[in-house]
């Protein structure tokens, strides 16, 4: 994963949503984003960590952004 040092996002993160993707766009070009929601049982270490039962499922939600720049696709998965 890309860290964001020294760039308008990590110098202020008290930025709302449409001021940080306008600044991604302002600094690398037209952006697009990719969402994606899932839920997973929970491994032993973050059942610990979050306090939660063995049959609580854990929520995730994913935002994938990249630019036009990026010729990776934003969710590939290998083949079989």
């Amino acid at each position: 994963m890309e860290q964001i040092t020294s760039t308008v996002l990590a110098n202020h993160p008290e930025l709302f949503n449409t001021d940080a993707y306008a600044a991604l766009a302002a600094q690398h070009g037209p952006i697009e984003w990719h969402e994606g929601v899932s839920a997973r049982m929970p491994n032993p270490d973050e059942r610990a960590a979050l306090n939660v039962p063995e049959s609580v499922p854990l929520l995730v939600s994913q935002r994938i952004t990249r630019t036009q720049a990026d010729a990776r696709p934003p969710c590939s998965k290998p083949s079989p």
